[in-house]
């Protein structure tokens, strides 16, 4: 089974964001639409995106790429969880999601991770996303010019081996409770 293709509207109009809870929504839609452009419009101009690899893609040049990469697989995202808490004109968003992409050669893989995520409120009162980072825990951050840091998973758990492919991992594990 594979998913269906999407046309990608590249078109959308942003939605001006008045509650930072719903910034996880429209990315939803807007991914599971292939919607580039809505995409991009949900992030500050200097946001910053953390990849599979833990490697930081910062400011509009780097997430179209990022994104573009991304929605090639023709994604299905869905939130399973999700809490913001706000605070003035910042809010944590910390959300657990499950993301179906389709390999090359047709094969549906699904990732699945905790997410950590700061939104911060614009001058004109919307929210924009400043910091995303999909895999939470799961990938210490760096930039792309530093080494990355050694993976080692607290003492006790499972190390989550498996491949890299693009960007969506195969089969990410959350810390070997995936699905528990």
């Amino acid at each position: 089974m594979t998913n269906p293709p999407r046309t990608p509207t590249g078109t959308a109009t942003p939605t001006a964001i008045t509650d930072p809870r719903l910034i996880g929504r429209h990315f939803d839609e807007r991914c599971n639409a292939g919607d580039l452009e809505g995409l991009l419009a949900l992030y500050e101009a200097e946001a910053i995106m953390v990849d599979e690899h833990g490697a930081i893609h910062r400011g509009r040049a780097e997430l179209h790429a990022f994104f573009t990469e991304m929605l090639s697989t023709r994604p299905t995202l869905h939130t399973l969880a999700s809490t913001v808490i706000v605070n003035g004109d910042l809010a944590q968003s910390s959300t657990h999601w499950q993301l179906d992409a389709t390999e090359p050669d047709g094969t549906i893989t699904r990732t699945e991770a905790q997410a950590a995520e700061l939104f911060r409120r614009q001058q004109d009162g919307t929210w924009l996303v400043a910091i995303d980072n999909p895999w939470g825990p799961l990938r210490p951050a760096h930039d792309k010019a530093q080494a990355p840091y050694p993976a080692a998973p607290p003492t006790g758990q499972a190390q989550d081996r498996s491949p890299r492919r693009g960007p969506v991992d195969t089969a990410v594990r959350l810390h070997g409770r995936v699905g528990s």
